[in-house]
């Protein structure tokens, strides 16, 4: 069972999504897990669940920060699983960490400044647990630096269906693609390109989603040269194709 918790106002600037997920054990993989731009703190009340990871199924840590994503993730539940998890807007962990970008790789992280709060798993209730971690996060950001304003910029413009081209977007934002790209992947750990390409496969995720949705309209409205074009990055990305998630709709 999957489940969203109000954000505390006074952490709407760092924190884009509390959520929290539940199930039984089962041996198969669940549906990969695609990208989004954003890191996670995961918290596993329960048994942590397998990873995939070069050609092998590992066990993840019980509480981590996971790093920017830039493939499909598979995991299984072989236990009974039950988690929360904080997502971060994407250019609020490095600020808010004190960690460079380039340390936001793809994997389970151990953060020193999350370090003091380890344990909180441990805690008797899930309500325990969440009271925990929004303490911790309200310490973290009294002693956060200051976000970047321009990679925040950026995110919204590359999230939205406007010119994603970097060139533009420099202008737009009123400095040179060297710069942006530069405080751009220190702020969030990806590149500007991959971010946008990764905005636009979540945004043709849910277009396809949509009852009575078709491939080929969704290809051309996302900017997508051919369906096919459309097909390879939602497989390369998201680890899906366009059929399936129009069966699911």
């Amino acid at each position: 069972m999957f489940a969203t918790h109000p954000v505390p106002p006074d952490l709407a600037r760092h924190v884009a999504c509390i959520w929290s997920f539940e199930t039984d054990a089962c041996e198969a993989a669940q549906p990969p897990i695609a990208p989004d731009g954003c890191c996670e703190w995961i918290l596993h009340l329960g048994d942590a669940p397998q990873v995939r990871r070069d050609g092998a199924w590992h066990r993840q840590p019980r509480e981590f920060l996971f790093g920017q994503l830039r493939e499909p993730l598979l995991l299984r539940s072989d236990r009974r699983m039950h988690c929360l998890a904080i997502r971060f807007h994407p250019y609020a962990v490095v600020p808010l960490l004190r960690i460079a970008g380039s340390a936001l790789v793809p994997q389970e992280l151990v953060v020193p400044r999350l370090a003091r709060w380890a344990g909180l798993c441990e805690r008797a209730s899930f309500e325990r647990v969440l009271e925990g971690a929004v303490a911790a996060l309200r310490a973290l950001i009294r002693d956060a630096r200051d976000l970047d304003p321009l990679a925040a910029a950026a995110c919204r413009e590359l999230g939205s269906p406007e010119d994603a081209r970097i060139a533009a977007l420099a202008r737009r934002l009123e400095v040179s693609p060297r710069t942006l790209e530069r405080r751009f992947f220190a702020a969030v750990g990806l590149r500007p390109k991959r971010y946008a390409r990764i905005a636009r496969m979540q945004r043709s995720l849910a277009r396809l989603a949509v009852p009575g949705a078709r491939a080929v309209e969704v290809a051309y409205a996302m900017g997508f040269s051919d369906q096919a074009h459309l097909t390879r990055e939602l497989a390369a990305l998201a680890g899906v194709r366009p059929g399936e998630i129009l069966r699911a709709a």
